[in-house]
């Protein structure tokens, strides 16, 4: 049960982190407009203040980036504990050999 409760945190972080990443692509694109209407104003101070912010964003992405993949890689090695080392699409298939033979069934009768 514990594997359960594990898997359900890790998934839930990792989703949370991809609405954070979301956010910041936003954010990043915001700033980067304001960054190219300085550019164009000629305004030298506020695009150093805009590349600043530019650099901090891409930094929090990517280590957001990075912290998703350990967790894909965290939540992928908890299904495999759980299954016992069975292949996800394995599973599926089986299910569906499960549903022909109970069809089959049904129709004999």
């Amino acid at each position: 049960m514990m594997i359960y409760e594990e898997l359900f945190e890790c998934d839930r972080r990792m989703k949370k982190a991809e609405r954070q990443t979301e956010h910041l692509c936003t954010r990043r694109s915001e700033i980067f407009q304001r960054y190219l209407a300085a550019y164009k104003s000629h305004d030298r101070n506020f695009r150093v203040v805009c590349r600043g912010r530019l650099l901090i964003v891409e930094g929090v992405l990517s280590v957001y980036r990075m912290y998703i993949e350990r967790k894909k890689r965290e939540i992928l090695s908890l299904r495999k504990l759980l299954y016992c080392g069975i292949d996800i699409a394995e599973t599926v298939a089986d299910d569906n050999d499960l549903v022909d033979d109970i069809e089959m069934e049904l129709d004999e009768v």
